[in-house]
C-alpha cells in the first residue's frame, strides 16, 4: 500500500523529492534557478490580455522610421525627375501648335496697331513750309528744303539760295534760278536735281535727287505712297498754265509756274504740301490733269535707284519732257478758290504779252507804270 506521502493529500502521486507528481511534469532543468530555486520565483513575463491575437507592444517595424522617410523622400525625387525629363521631350511637339496658334490669333491685332500708327517714312514726316513773305518766287527752293527737312536735316530756305542755287538774271540758263527769288522767277527740274545732290554731299549722304520728268502721275502717286515725297511741278492755285513762249533750253516758261511737293493719297484726294497755302488736299483727276500740261516735271530723292524697282517704269528725265494739250483739263472741275488780287504772280523774263489779267510786267521792264487793282502790283 502506498502512503499518504506517496498519494499526496489528494492520492495524486509524489516525486521522489516528496513534490507532487503534476507539478513536476514536463519540467526541465531551466525551470530551476541557478540557486536551486524554483523557476516560479522569478519573475513571469506578462500575459497578453487577449491570448488569440498578437500584442501590439510587441509589433516591430522592419525599419527604422527615418530610414522608411528618407526612402519614400528619394522615391518621389526620382519619380519627379523622371517625369521632368519626359515632359522635356515632348515639349517641343506640344507646344509647337500653340505657338502657331498664338501667332495666328495675334496676326490681326499687329495689324490692327500697325494701321493706328504710321509708318515711319520720309513721307510721314514731311510739313508746311511757307515761302511768303520773305521768298515770293522761292517755290521750288522751298519745296526741296520741305523734303530735306523730312529727311531729317535742319536747313532754311535761306540756306538753298546761299549755297546750292545759283542765280541767272538773264533768264537763258535752265541749270539756274532764272531771275530773282524776291522780285519774280523759278527754276526746273535740273537746279534742283543738282541743289539737292550738293547738299546730300556735303552732308555726307549717299542719297541721289533724281530727275523724273515724263512719269504718270500715277506713278508719282506710287512713289509718294511708298514714303518717298515727290517735288512736282504744277501751277499757283492750280489755274491753267499760261505759257509766254519763252524757251529756256528744252523747257518753255509759263507765268504761273509753281512747284510743290506731293507725299501721299487718301482715295480720290492728293496729300500736298504747298510752299503757297500750307499742308493740303488736291482732287487727284484735276491735279494729275494739270501735272500733265505742265510738262510731267518731277524729282525724287532716294536712297539708291533701285529703291523705285517696281513703283516706275517709264522712261524719264529731261528729254521726256513733253507738255500736254490743255484739252486734258475739259470737262475736269477746276478747284472753287481761285487766286485774288492779294495773290503773288511769277512772270518770266522776256515775255511782252499781258496775262488774262492785264499785266505785261517783266524782268526785262523793270518799272512798268503801275496798273490800279492788277496783278502787276503783285508779281512775285
Amino acid at each position: 500500500m502506498r502512503s499518504e506521502r506517496d498519494h499526496g493529500r489528494h492520492g495524486r502521486l509524489r516525486d521522489d523529492a516528496g513534490r507532487p507528481r503534476h507539478a513536476a511534469r514536463g519540467a526541465h532543468d531551466a525551470d530551476f534557478a541557478p540557486e536551486g530555486r524554483p523557476a516560479h520565483h522569478a519573475p513571469r513575463p506578462r500575459r497578453e490580455r487577449y491570448s488569440g491575437s498578437p500584442s501590439l507592444r510587441s509589433f516591430q517595424l522592419p525599419f527604422p522610421p527615418l530610414f522608411l522617410l528618407a526612402a519614400a523622400v528619394v522615391a518621389l525625387l526620382v519619380i519627379f525627375g523622371v517625369g521632368s525629363f519626359a515632359c522635356s521631350l515632348m515639349q517641343p511637339h506640344e507646344s509647337q501648335p500653340a505657338e502657331e496658334t498664338s501667332t495666328e490669333t495675334e496676326e490681326p491685332a499687329s495689324s490692327e496697331a500697325e494701321d493706328d500708327q504710321p509708318v515711319d517714312t520720309v513721307s510721314s514726316h514731311v510739313r508746311e513750309l511757307l515761302q511768303l513773305p520773305e521768298f515770293p518766287s522761292g517755290c521750288e527752293p522751298t519745296s526741296l528744303t520741305i523734303v530735306l527737312r523730312a529727311m531729317g536735316y535742319d536747313v532754311d530756305i535761306e540756306d538753298m539760295f546761299e549755297g546750292y542755287v545759283p542765280l541767272d538774271a538773264t533768264w537763258t540758263d535752265s541749270t539756274s534760278f532764272l531771275g530773282d527769288p524776291y522780285e519774280g522767277g523759278g527754276c526746273f527740274p535740273p537746279v534742283i536735281v543738282n541743289a539737292a545732290n550738293d547738299f546730300l554731299s556735303d552732308h555726307g549722304s549717299t542719297a541721289t535727287a533724281m530727275d523724273i520728268t515724263g512719269s504718270t502721275f500715277d506713278e508719282v502717286l506710287a512713289i509718294a505712297d511708298a514714303g518717298m515725297p515727290v517735288i512736282l511741278w504744277t501751277t499757283m492755285y492750280q489755274e491753267e498754265p499760261s505759257f509766254s513762249g519763252q524757251e529756256i533750253g528744252p523747257y518753255e516758261w509759263y507765268t504761273n509756274e509753281h512747284c510743290v511737293v506731293v507725299y501721299g493719297s487718301e482715295g480720290d484726294e492728293v496729300l500736298v504740301s504747298d510752299p503757297l497755302d500750307g499742308l493740303v488736299k488736291r482732287d487727284r483727276a484735276y491735279f494729275s490733269a494739270l501735272f500733265e500740261t505742265c510738262g510731267s516735271m518731277a524729282v525724287v530723292i532716294v536712297d539708291s535707284e533701285s529703291a523705285l524697282d517696281g513703283l516706275l517704269t517709264s522712261e524719264v528725265g529731261p528729254e521726256q519732257l513733253e507738255y500736254a494739250d490743255l484739252s486734258v483739263l475739259d470737262g475736269l472741275t477746276p478747284p472753287e478758290e481761285r487766286p485774288g488780287e492779294d495773290r503773288p504772280r511769277n512772270y518770266g523774263g522776256t515775255s511782252s504779252e499781258a496775262d488774262d489779267e492785264g499785266s505785261s510786267n517783266s524782268p526785262s521792264d523793270p518799272s512798268p507804270d503801275p496798273q490800279p487793282d492788277s496783278d502787276a502790283d503783285l508779281q512775285a
